[in-house]
């Protein structure tokens, strides 16, 4: 990642203070702003076996770039940018934060919003997202099972260590905003492998 990127979103390398989280490594530390505040963390593992993605005690749940569907300033960055997704325009949304920020800079045609997880989605995201009327969205979580569902491959590995199979969170979003009369649709991993994100394919050059 650019230094530029890494300033312009005060991402930190440092462990949690101690007893707010069972991992006590030093992680990569992706700070939660809204309304130009910080109210959590959202951190990556970095050579430890501790959960490859955690959030501190205290933290709040947010949709990551969720500002940029409003007409109103975006904060993300910790000051005011008329940021907003334009009518028309394509909204990516993934897991992470790292790879929501990877995207953008690489792909400036499309936005992207990260919702922390393939189970965070809330009901009031997708309202923000029916009143931003992107083009189309396109639903990019992991290449596995509870992600966008890994396809066959996908699903066979699941049921290797699972009593039965799931509804990919991924394909439920889709669902739940074609429903709600959003131009949405699965990000297609077609051959890539399994558990690829979004973040494989900037750094392959996909």
């Amino acid at each position: 990642m650019p230094e530029s990127l890494v300033a312009a979103y005060r991402l930190g390398y440092g462990a949690y203070p101690q007893y707010t989280s069972k991992c006590s490594h030093r992680r990569l530390q992706v700070p939660l702003i809204e309304r130009g505040q910080v109210v959590g963390f959202r951190s990556r593992s970095v050579g430890c076996d501790c959960a490859k993605w955690l959030s501190p005690a205290g933290s709040r749940t947010l949709l990551y770039n969720g500002e940029r569907l409003t007409r109103g300033p975006y904060y993300g960055m910790g000051f005011a940018l008329n940021a907003w997704v334009p009518h028309g325009d394509v909204l990516y949304i993934i897991e992470n934060p790292v790879d929501a920020i990877l995207l953008e800079h690489n792909s400036p045609e499309v936005y992207a919003v990260a919702t922390l997880g393939v189970t965070m989605w809330q009901p009031e995201w997708t309202e923000l997202v029916v009143r931003a009327r992107p083009a189309m969205v396109v639903v990019a979580y992991d290449n596995d099972r509870p992600g966008n569902g890994g396809g066959i491959p996908g699903r066979d590995a699941w049921l290797r260590d699972h009593p039965k199979d799931i509804v990919p969170n991924g394909v439920k979003l889709v669902n739940a905003l074609l429903t709600a009369g959003v131009n949405a649709r699965l990000f297609p991993w077609a051959d890539s492998p399994l558990k690829a994100d979004i973040g494989d394919l900037i750094t392959r050059g996909d």
